[in-house]
């Protein structure tokens, strides 16, 4: 699985990209909280043209994802749409529907990269 960078690394890293519009992650939990938290970030929302998450593949808690998500909006920046993979949420999905528009729950037996692949088929590089 994926490690990301530092915080300070992200950081740094999202400030440049300002036309960022869709993020796709697949790793495990303590490193998406570092994502979560470098978009965050003070001054300002980082990549405020980010409109697609997809977290497929990954676990997170669905309290810190309401409140980066909660976040996003407050600052006039709110996610559109948010992919993540059915029961790697916990413990409550139903907090996000108010938060953002789309929301995408992928089968477990489907391919981490939540483009539609049966595992068998899946070719991207986050293949199980």
């Amino acid at each position: 699985m994926a490690t990301l960078a530092s915080r300070s690394s992200l950081i740094g890293a999202l400030n440049s990209w300002t036309q960022l519009t869709h993020i796709g992650v697949f790793t495990e939990e303590m490193q998406f909280e570092k994502l979560l938290s470098a978009l965050e970030a003070a001054p300002g929302p980082l990549c405020p043209k980010l409109q697609s998450l997809n977290c497929s593949g990954t676990r997170f808690s669905s309290t810190r994802m309401k409140h980066f998500l909660q976040s996003r909006k407050d600052n006039d920046v709110p996610l559109l749409e948010l992919k993540f993979t059915k029961g790697f949420a916990e413990p409550n999905v139903a907090a996000f529907a108010s938060l953002v528009p789309t929301l995408t729950e992928f089968e477990l037996d489907l391919s981490k990269c939540g483009f539609g692949h049966w595992p068998g088929d899946c070719t991207c590089n986050l293949r199980p």
